[in-house]
């Protein structure tokens, strides 16, 4: 939980002048990982350009990301409710998250009320399919960017039409601006937006700080100091994941795909690296797997808990990345570990074929199949020269599509035009 005070509205406390354009930065729900970077490299760019950065989450948010808002200068401020995504088993449950996300959306209308629609940008992450009467009430006032980060799931013919006639209307809104982070969520978009809507939308990718990746490399401990930290057994190959420990992020396929493998003799250690700490079901589950310590999960915490501790621990300790997804947009921590020169295997959905070649930047495997998932693994970690090639190939490749400077441009140019034109 944070401990810290939260600021009010209008205060900026790198800049001190509340009479500064500022970006507000906005989600309900306390879970983060790539949106919340995306956001950050954003709001490190938006600095850059003279443009205040704030942002606006629940106030029961880990201390981790509070802690590394503060330590780039970003203001923060808080309301009380959130998005509750714990899974709704019954009537009871869906009804009370339905609740809570309403009261999440009408704490954040009435916060970002209190701000300057002249001198304010809201930047949020709310699905606009999901709540069009929250935006109609939100662009009264206010100019608002969306960016989204995985296509749109498949739904029946009825909710795709009224997920259709919400999103033109919100298209249509003079104040209205919506981005994608990747080409499959634009073609997603395709059958939603008329053809003069669509061809407004920025695709701006999601992207790594150069800085942040060469500082970690330079300040990383050595391997062994790490793993001493961490309580892990020195092994000459480990596989790292860098994700929530959710079963949407592959944690049960990985899980079985290890397990395969140790049933054969073929011990994989293998270190899951969370943003913040698994729930309880979950962490009965892999004592269940019973695969020893050859499984470890810690959280960003117990690395350091600042985003250059988690990168120097995937440069030391991983000699594989994996990121076995069931659903993704285009994943940061799969960025990151290219740009950090780790060989990556990842699964084939969404935006992560754009990042990975197989064979090439990379290797996929499909969704769900822990075979094939163990059998890539044992076959990567016979081949080091193999895992060197792949590294350096995908490292070139993000380097030059993913770097901040260049990813962050369409969004940081279309937030000066929105600010250079009159408030409507």
């Amino acid at each position: 939980m944070i401990s810290e005070p939260f600021e009010e509205p209008g205060r900026h406390s790198q800049n001190g002048d509340v009479r500064t354009a500022c970006i507000l930065y906005v989600w309900p729900y306390i879970e983060w990982g790539g949106a919340q970077i995306y956001m950050m490299a954003l709001m490190q760019g938006a600095r850059e350009r003279g443009i205040a950065a704030s942002v606006l989450m629940p106030r029961s948010t880990p201390a981790t990301l509070h802690r590394m808002l503060l330590k780039d200068g970003v203001s923060i401020e808080g309301f009380t409710y959130r998005y509750d995504f714990d899974p709704a088993t019954s009537l009871r449950r869906r009804l009370l998250c339905r609740l809570r996300k309403w009261r999440a959306e009408l704490a954040i209308l009435a916060h970002i009320w209190r701000h300057d629609p002249r001198r304010t940008l809201v930047h949020i992450d709310i699905a606009p399919w999901a709540s069009p009467w929250f935006y109609k009430a939100l662009l009264m006032r206010f100019r608002v960017f969306v960016t989204v980060h995985t296509a749109l799931a498949t739904v029946t013919p009825l909710r795709r039409a009224l997920w259709r006639r919400r999103i033109r209307s919100l298209a249509a809104h003079p104040r209205f601006r919506l981005l994608t982070s990747n080409s499959d969520v634009h073609a997603s978009l395709a059958e939603y937006l008329l053809p003069e809507q669509r061809s407004r939308v920025r695709e701006c990718p999601s992207c790594f700080v150069k800085e942040e990746i060469e500082g970690s490399i330079g300040s990383a401990p050595s391997r062994a100091a790490l793993e001493q930290r961490l309580g892990l057994a020195p092994s000459a190959f480990r596989i790292v994941v860098g994700a929530q420990f959710l079963e949407r992020k592959g944690c049960f396929v990985l899980i079985d795909a290890l397990r395969r493998l140790a049933a054969e003799n073929k011990i994989v250690d293998c270190l899951w690296i969370s943003p913040s700490p698994p729930a309880v079901e979950l962490l009965r589950a892999i004592e269940t797997a019973r695969l020893g310590t050859s499984f470890q999960c810690r959280t960003q915490a117990d690395l350091g808990g600042t985003r250059k501790d988690y990168l120097a621990a995937v440069f030391r300790i991983a000699d594989l990345f994996v990121l076995p997804s069931l659903i993704e947009g285009l994943p940061m921590a799969l960025v990151e570990a290219m740009a950090l020169g780790k060989a990556c295997v990842a699964t084939r959905i969404n935006a992560i074929r754009e990042l990975i070649t197989h064979g090439e930047t990379g290797w996929l495997v499909p969704p769900g199949d822990a075979g094939s998932l163990a059998d890539i693994l044992h076959q990567v970690e016979r081949n080091p020269n193999s895992r060197e090639r792949v590294a350096a190939a995908g490292r070139s490749y993000v380097y030059g599509r993913y770097e901040r400077a260049v990813a962050t441009a369409g969004t940081l140019d279309a937030y000066d035009e929105v600010l250079k034109a009159s408030p409507e």
